[in-house]
């Protein structure tokens, strides 16, 4: 799995999340340019992550990236 970056922080993009079984179906899947997972503990009990979860996690990691200060 590789990671997804945020290339410009003034960038627009759309965020669709899929549910926790079965993700996104086919139809949003081929409007997307880029699909992404999160990574899980291989010994979790959980098979995924709760979307609002997902979410929380996603909208974290572009504050941080859009944030990041290059030293």
């Amino acid at each position: 799995m590789k990671e997804v970056k945020i290339y410009s922080k003034n960038a627009d993009f759309q965020k669709i999340l899929g549910n926790e079984t079965m993700g996104l179906n086919k139809a949003f899947k081929e409007f997307c340019d880029i699909l992404c997972s999160i990574p899980m503990a291989e010994d979790s009990y959980a098979s995924s992550f709760n979307v609002s979860c997902a979410a929380s996690i996603l909208m974290y990691e572009v504050t941080r990236q859009r944030t990041k200060i290059d030293l």
